[in-house]
């Protein structure tokens, strides 16, 4: 008696060979607590995975409802630029819903925004932490129904295991940051514990102040004795730290950061999307 060998058929070994390679491509993306390296393996992935053209991967940021391209795969340069809605586009609707979207001919769907010319065909997937949508996956190609089912199904297991490596991956990141804040205080509190010279004291805040805040320019400025006037003490930028001997007055005028955050009382935190009326109540005394 003979018996036929059981061969796989050729589009089941397709299928367990992608399946593989996603295992693959996880556990690569698991391996990482580095926010930034986390989501630019995982686009790389979602781009393999499904054979796109292009990709990029949002989060949300539901206070603003802007949705923020963090990294993207194909374009011409990086589109983190460009910011849409929740609700608006393909992946803002996405966002919206929490409902994956496959899309066969973009230019037949009224939500499609377009990004690139010549993108016929897109797949968009949400990211889920415990139930709240964090972000959207998605992907893109010139070819006309490039995406079906199995593509689906693949970018909706990617994103569900690669939410929770970016809540990590931020959760971690905080903890550093902490750590990190900490340690500045510390080195502070010892300067001005062992130091009597004011000037080296607000010099050592400015420079670890930018250091930690990351940041190109940092300056220090205390309140004149009349209260009419901030007087710049210290100075950190790319090129140098300069300590401010005879320093030049910065005058409070009604427009400036400066002068909102003294008058207000309150710390201010400016963003390119956040638009504020520098005008805050006048000083107790003041006629």
């Amino acid at each position: 008696m003979f018996f036929r060998e059981n061969k796989p058929k050729e589009g089941n070994k397709v299928s367990q060979d992608r399946y593989y390679l996603l295992y693959e491509l996880f556990q690569s993306i698991s391996s990482t607590l580095e926010p930034k390296e986390a989501l630019n393996l995982i686009i790389d992935a979602a781009v393999r995975i499904t054979g796109a053209t292009s990709g990029s991967l949002i989060l949300v940021d539901w206070e603003k409802q802007i949705l923020n391209i963090e990294v993207s795969r194909g374009f011409v340069k990086h589109i983190g630029d460009i910011k849409l809605r929740v609700g608006e586009g393909i992946t803002g609707w996405v966002a919206k819903t929490g409902q994956p979207v496959l899309v066969r001919d973009v230019s037949k769907d009224p939500r499609y925004v377009q990004v690139k010319e010549d993108i016929q065909s897109e797949l968009a997937v949400p990211l889920r932490v415990d139930g709240k949508l964090i972000g959207v996956v998605n992907v893109d190609s010139v070819k006309l129904g490039a995406f079906g089912e199995e593509d689906l199904n693949l970018l909706t297991l990617l994103s569900k295991q690669s939410a929770q490596v970016i809540r990590n991956a931020q959760l971690f990141d905080t903890v550093r940051r902490k750590v990190e804040e900490l340690s500045v205080l510390i080195e502070v509190n010892k300067t001005i514990a062992s130091n009597f010279n004011l000037q080296k004291i607000l010099s050592q805040i400015v420079e670890r102040t930018a250091r930690l805040m990351k940041t190109k320019i940092c300056s220090l400025m205390l309140l004149s004795e009349d209260g009419e006037e901030l007087i710049l003490k210290a100075l950190m930028s790319l090129l140098c730290l300069q300590t401010v001997e005879t320093a030049p007055l910065y005058y409070c005028n009604s427009s400036s950061v400066a002068h909102y955050s003294l008058m207000s009382k309150h710390s201010l935190l400016l963003s390119p999307e956040r638009n504020i009326s520098l005008s805050p109540p006048r000083r107790r005394g003041m006629g």
